[in-house]
């Protein structure tokens, strides 16, 4: 890192007064790295918060909505990947477009 000093202080407000002077361009990568920074905080207290006072997170997320929302996640995950028979997959789309002709 440069040692600055009177003299280079004085070059910049003048290189700054004829407009030759130019701030160094921030790089995209930077704002990577802040990001993948502050996730890291956030992951590093929610742990702190899970191991520390179980009660707290037990007391915000058991039986709460979040719980019902990701029980639910969970259920549509499983039934994208288990197979389904045909005879149901025909019905469920029958039973789809009879709704749609109801409304519309």
């Amino acid at each position: 890192m440069e040692d600055y000093h009177r003299d280079s202080l004085r070059e910049m407000r003048r290189m700054e007064r004829e407009g030759q002077y130019r701030e160094p361009e921030r790089k995209r990568g930077s704002v990577f790295i802040t990001l993948l920074i502050i996730l890291l905080f956030l992951a590093a207290g929610g742990f702190y918060l899970k191991t520390e006072h179980p009660e707290w997170v037990d007391q915000y997320f058991t039986g709460s909505a979040v719980e019902q929302t990701l029980q639910s996640w969970k259920e549509d995950v499983a039934a994208v990947f288990s197979p389904q028979e045909d005879s149901e997959v025909k019905q469920t789309v029958d039973d789809a477009l009879a709704d749609q002709n109801e409304a519309g």
